[in-house]
């Protein structure tokens, strides 16, 4: 993508993952207290990704609840595998489905913010990457709502994957 050579990544850490935030090279901003939300955007994507990145590790599940079209035989399908290596994982199961559907809430409530913030501020473009678990995540927010709407959808499907 072109946008990137107008962008200087800086890295920025967190305890879970590394952040790259981007410093605008071109300031063609004109005004600079709009550090402040894109602080706010970084860290509640951050959230994102440690809220998604800790379902993760039940990901068979997780991945079977969030396709609701073929939910019911991806689930009866991780229930069998659960069902070879224990024979009283139903309960677990079921505990476990409802833990996933009330994260992906929070996170749909957490996109809705995002959008709402991203529409009222004017930012050309927010690259963020994010690397944990071996896995090299870019969410890219742009002033397209449905853009945005897309790529987050693309990135919490590429962590449940």
């Amino acid at each position: 993508m072109p946008d990137r050579i107008w962008y200087k990544l800086v890295p920025y850490s967190d305890e879970k993952c590394t952040t790259f935030v981007p410093n605008m090279i071109h300031t063609h901003h004109r005004n600079h207290h709009h550090h402040h939300h894109r602080y706010l955007i970084i860290i509640i994507i951050i959230i994102i990704i440690v809220i998604s990145s800790s379902s993760s590790s039940s990901s068979s599940s997780s991945s079977s609840s969030s396709s609701s079209s073929s939910s019911s035989s991806s689930s009866s399908s991780s229930s069998s595998s659960s069902s070879l290596s224990h024979h009283h994982h139903h309960h677990h199961h079921r505990y476990l489905i409802i833990i996933i559907i009330i994260i992906i809430i929070i996170i749909i409530i957490i996109i809705i913010i995002i959008i709402i913030i991203t529409s009222i501020i004017n930012t050309p473009m927010i690259i963020i990457v994010v690397i944990f678990t071996n896995t090299t995540i870019i969410i890219t927010i742009k002033t397209n709502i449905i853009i945005s709407i897309i790529m987050i959808v693309m990135v919490i499907t590429k962590v449940f994957l």
